[in-house]
């Protein structure tokens, strides 16, 4: 082992003065000469890793070193530089992970001291979002990582240096290390460039870095809450109380009793004698039992011993939603309706165990704008379900003082952070806005809770005008986050009505505006009233929703005929086009057993859109037959990549790449006994997918599929069957049919032309977490001088195992003619005019 001494600089930063969990209005880090550090290893050349995640190579390196016992009086440090660089682009984004014999290294040491040694808690002016402009050097993603500056590769000399204390994790003998390309896939490929990394020994008497968040008695926090009380006989009365502990007790039993009370949706619906039962009641009973659940479908229920880890990721990919989801504390407040509704102490009991441990938890780790607990998104989602979990365990008898008071302490945490934060665009945005206004129509005592109840809802009314098309869809064009949107931007205006803040009517958004939303839902429904499951979704049944719409609107025909299961009201019409949101539904009826086809060729939807411009489905007699792929994971490390793929959806690529949104309408006409879709997508730069839909006769579809354009290479249209039964292929006859044994199924019989060719694909159906395999292929072509090339398929769903005899031909440039058994239909396909109609014989 090498023994040479080296000398480092080291950048620290002011202690912190002000109270616990509040950081200080700014931190000057000043440099400072440490004595000779004595170094114990040391990598002689750059480590260079390119990627991200969603790349399958490259993404981590692994360094084995040898250490001796470190004397006591001095710590292990690591210090590296680091640099992660692109072609074009600056900023900081969170992108170097590492990992000391297998555990993470966090934002604090295992005895609660800041890590990061020789910077500062967090980046000034780093993140417009970040907390007053300020955002934490660790955050959290996969895993806790560090933000290092992003640089172009003319500014790759400007690398920075970081020390890490590693004494809680550093071990005798061998060590592992690795360091990780952490960068999301949307940064691109970049690289991490990691220089001069050491370890060493250092004095720690010789080390001055900044204490990281203190966490306040109960009874300092009573007075936190207290200081924050708008003026008042309430305010004297109960800080006129010279005993400490008398006084926490007193504010505690102050908002057990005050009013009038304010009460949350959640609270307010769920009532005592109607017992918990179904998925909720697994949650609960195994929440009482330590076993807690992810919310997300397909990961096992995890055991813990007594308390929750809420900053370890668990998922052997790391999946990032599923610690996210755990800090977003629904499980407790599952625990809270199983007590509201059973009365039963042990559903109360478990909930503020395991809440007291998450507020301990939250305290000692305070960073607003990162960590595992503290981003934006989970902060705004748990505010919300803060106040819901307070309103329903709040009668509990056996609430201590303590712990009540904690609980909404951290509450206005929260909407502090909230209110000194710039809003994220997107749905993380409305989520922001949406808990800053619960927590303060929950707390109307604090002075600030006016403004950010003002805040929080005039943030939410400007992003529903900007984030929800005319035709009601919201942007991110997938119904699970559609539906969310709904409630999101709903709920905050319902609770100003519940609670009669007749001072916050003008801030509401007008409840009339979200019938529009509700009515895309309901018209796009499939015969068996799921919905697509588009982008980050799962087709799960909106029967439901419509119910809640029909409470709202109860004068709407389409809700209260999808609601009652069609058993009141009269069927709506067969077909909508939503021209914002770019989708087409037409259907023969709405019959369960009716022939359903919805499509999809709208603009960028955002992150959880996937690249599907041209996409469809189609139900027919009781089956999804082409269903989407679907979510499965929101993680990179599982292949999310390749569920959001074009080829993994029903459109056209070239070379197998992805596709891009650029869509346009060109024509939409209905009759009962034929409708004509046609509209293209700018899909590459030198080539346009240019779609056709004809429905014939409520039963059968002609798809045509133009490549338009310069481009040159392998064109290919891409299908997926339902799972569960395999496919018959022929294919010489180009000719594809699903073998379920009883029920309705596909045959798919391509136009044939020299060259095309028809090849088996892997197909997978996912729902969040879950997926099974079903089959899946593609007929392709090579395109090369000519300006376009076309393909024409037909679709005809069927009862029973036996395929129909059926042909389609060209009869000449612009029609075509389907035959299914005997029965002959012509149709003309003249996109140029634009046309795509039916000519009766």
């Amino acid at each position: 082992m090498r023994k040479k001494y080296c000398a480092w600089t080291f950048l620290t930063g002011l202690a912190l003065t002000s109270a616990a969990g509040i950081w200080p209005e700014s931190v000057a880090p000043t440099w400072e000469e440490l004595p000779d550090a004595r170094k114990l290893y040391g990598t002689p050349d750059p480590i260079e890793i390119v990627g991200g995640f969603g790349n399958e190579v490259n993404v981590a390196r692994k360094l084995e070193f040898e250490l001796p016992e470190i004397p006591e009086g001095k710590l292990a440090v690591l210090k590296l530089n680091a640099i992660f660089v692109r072609p074009g682009g600056s900023g900081v984004r969170f992108c170097l992970a590492l990992r000391l014999n297998g555990r993470d290294l966090r934002m604090l040491t295992a005895d609660g001291k800041f890590r990061l040694m020789n910077r500062g808690e967090y980046l000034a002016d780093a993140w417009s979002r970040g907390y007053k402009k300020r955002m934490p050097w660790f955050g959290e993603f996969n895993s806790p990582v560090v933000l290092i500056p992003l640089r172009t590769e003319e500014e790759k000399d400007q690398a920075l240096t970081y020390v890490f204390d590693i004494s809680d994790l550093a071990e005798l003998g061998k060590n592992v290390l690795e360091v990780v390309h952490a960068g999301s896939i949307g940064d691109g490929r970049t690289t991490l460039v990691v220089t001069g990394l050491e370890v060493a020994a250092v004095e720690s008497s010789a080390v001055r870095r900044t204490r990281p968040p203190q966490v306040l008695s109960a009874a300092e926090k009573a007075d936190f809450l207290l200081e924050r009380f708008s003026t008042g006989p309430e305010k004297e009365r109960l800080a006129g109380i010279g005993d400490a502990q008398k006084r926490l007790e007193a504010v505690a039993e102050y908002f057990r009793t005050r009013s009038p009370r304010p009460v949350t949706l959640r609270g307010n619906e769920v009532h005592r004698g109607d017992a918990p039962k179904g998925h909720d009641r697994t949650i609960a009973d195994d929440a009482v039992e330590n076993r807690i659940h992810s919310f997300i479908p397909g990961n096992p229920v995890e055991a813990y011993d007594g308390k929750v880890d809420f900053l370890t990721n668990r998922t052997p990919k790391r999946n990032p939603d599923w610690l996210a989801q755990h800090n977003r504390l629904g499980f407790i407040r599952v625990l809270g309706e199983a007590w509201r509704r059973s009365g039963d102490e042990k559903y109360a009991a478990a909930l503020t165990r395991h809440l007291d441990n998450w507020c301990e938890t939250a305290e000692r780790n305070y960073a607003p704008g990162g960590g595992a607990i503290w981003n934006s998104l989970s902060t705004g989602v748990r505010a919300k379900t803060l106040c819901e979990i307070i309103d329903l365990v709040i009668d509990w008898p056996g609430l201590k003082p303590e712990s009540l008071v904690t609980y909404l302490y951290l509450l206005q945490r929260h909407g502090d952070y909230l209110a000194n934060s710039g809003r994220t665009p997107g749905n993380w945005g409305i989520t922001e806005a949406e808990g800053l206004a619960f927590a303060a129509i929950y707390l109307p005592e604090l002075a600030e809770s006016d403004a950010w109840a003002k805040t929080g809802l005039s943030q939410l009314r400007e992003a529903f005008d900007e984030q929800v098309y005319p035709d009601g869809m919201h942007k991110e064009l997938n119904w699970g986050y559609h539906y969310y949107g709904i409630s999101w931007f709903r709920d905050s205006s319902e609770l100003v009505t519940l609670n009669n803040r007749k001072d916050l009517d003008a801030y509401r958004i007008a409840p009339e505006r979200f019938e529009k939303m509700y009515e895309i839902l309901g018209h796009c429904l499939h015969p068996d009233f799921r919905v697509a499951a588009w982008g980050d979704s799962a087709d799960e049944p909106g029967a439901g929703k419509m119910l809640q719409a029909l409470k709202r609107f109860p004068a709407n025909n389409l809700f209260r005929y999808i609601g009652t299961q069609r058993r009141e009201g009269t069927p709506p019409e067969n077909f909508h086009f939503f021209p914002d949101a770019g989708f087409y539904s037409v259907r023969s009826g709405w019959e369960a057993d009716a022939v359903h086809l919805l499509a999809k060729c709208g603009p960028d939807g955002g992150w959880h859109n996937h690249f599907d411009n041209g996409t469809f489905e189609l139900f027919a007699y009781g089956r999804n037959l082409t269903p989407d792929t679907g979510n499965f994971t929101y993680n990179h490390l599982e292949n999310r990549a390749w569920y959001t793929a074009t080829a993994r959806h029903q459109t056209l690529t070239l070379n197998d790449k992805n596709s891009v949104c650029a869509p346009k309408h060109l024509l939409a006409e209905y009759t009962p006994q034929f409708t004509g879709i046609l509209f293209e997508n700018r899909s590459y730069p030198e080539l346009t997918h240019r779609r056709g839909f004809a429905f014939i006769a409520g039963k059968y579809v002609v798809v045509f599929d133009e490549a338009v354009g310069t481009a040159r290479g392998k064109v290919a249209i891409h299908f997926q069957t339902a799972p569960g039964a395999p496919i018959g292929i022929d294919s010489d006859a180009l000719r594809v049919h699903t073998c379920f044994p009883e029920g309705a199924n596909l045959l798919i019989r391509a136009f044939p032309q020299p060259g095309m060719r028809l090849v088996k694909e892997e197909g997978q159906k996912a729902n969040t977490g879950n997926r099974q395999p079903r089959p899946a292929f593609r007929f392709e072509q090579d395109k090369n001088k000519e300006p376009s090339l076309l393909f024409a398929t037909a679709l005809i769903p069927y009862h029973g195992p036996a395929a129909p005899a059926a042909r389609l031909e060209r009869l000449s440039r612009d029609r075509f003619r389907l035959t299914v058994n005997g029965e002959s239909h012509t149709v003309v396909y003249a996109p140029e005019i634009p046309a795509l109609k039916e000519i009766r014989q």
